[in-house]
């Protein structure tokens, strides 16, 4: 499971920065890609969505209301 953050780059936040802050935050890994579509796109390990919303609303000002969530995690049955 990886949390994805992109589009952030409209709000003038500092992506190294918030790499950096959602390490401490998540306690997992943080990489960092460029999306042609989407811009800098930052990797959080793990399902982090309220932690990642929380800091981005409170350290960088940007409402969440701008912020979604896209669960694509398909669940499927166990072969036997």
């Amino acid at each position: 499971m990886v949390s994805r953050v992109c589009g952030v780059d409209a709000f003038y936040v500092d992506t190294d920065r918030l790499a950096d802050v959602l390490k401490v935050k998540c306690s997992g890994s943080c990489t960092m890609s460029d999306d042609p579509r989407r811009g800098p796109t930052l990797g959080v390990q793990g399902s982090h969505d309220a932690a990642v919303i929380s800091v981005l609303s409170k350290d960088w000002g940007v409402p969440s209301a701008c912020c979604t969530v896209d669960n694509k995690t398909s669940f499927r049955k166990k072969r036997k």
